[in-house]
């Protein structure tokens, strides 16, 4: 029944449907990147895990011949990823992003649900609200700085974000329509 959720599954990586399933170098991958360039997967043996670690293969030629460990759970991964597809990937119907202070970084962790950290992005939620955390360079001072990716239900959840975290968007948006 999740799977059948478009706007979330879909948004920005799709989770492949069970039709799609199948083995590559002993794994099975799951999710594919949004521009084909990495699939997500599980190793698969006699014995499967009840909580498995989640692999990345990036792909070459449509092949993921080398993976690399991603995350330790693939629970911790799916929430992870719920979050990010909801805020950075537009599952939501407002989304903006903004550089983000250390001041206001640290109190996201107090005021809101954390979603998980993968490769040094941490997502945070609550009730029509979605952030994904990361550090990314500063092009004018060639220094990083934090910043936020947001996704909202509504344009006021979207305008509450920015109020609490005392940003300016440098890019908004909304969707108008059902899902892409």
């Amino acid at each position: 029944i999740a799977g059948r959720e478009k706007v979330l599954n879909h948004a920005f990586n799709r989770l492949l449907p069970p039709g799609e399933l199948e083995m590559h170098h002993g794994k099975l991958p799951f999710l594919e990147e949004n521009q084909c360039v990495v699939i997500w997967g599980v190793a698969l043996s006699r014995s499967i895990a009840p909580d498995p670690v989640v692999f990345q293969g990036p792909l070459v030629d449509g092949e993921a011949e080398q993976w690399y460990p991603e995350c330790d759970r693939c629970s911790s991964f799916l929430v992870f990823m719920l979050h990010l597809q909801a805020a950075y990937g537009g599952g939501m119907a407002f989304s903006a992003s903004a550089s983000l202070t250390e001041i206001a970084r640290t109190r996201l962790d107090k005021n809101w649900h954390c979603g998980g950290e993968v490769n040094g992005m941490r997502t945070y939620s609550r009730s029509g609200q979605a952030i994904c955390v990361v550090k990314w360079p500063e092009l004018k001072t060639k220094t990083e700085t934090w910043g936020v990716i947001a996704g909202a239900s509504t344009e006021k959840a979207l305008a509450e974000i920015k109020k609490e975290l005392a940003v300016r968007w440098d890019y908004q948006s909304a969707r108008r329509s059902g899902p892409k």
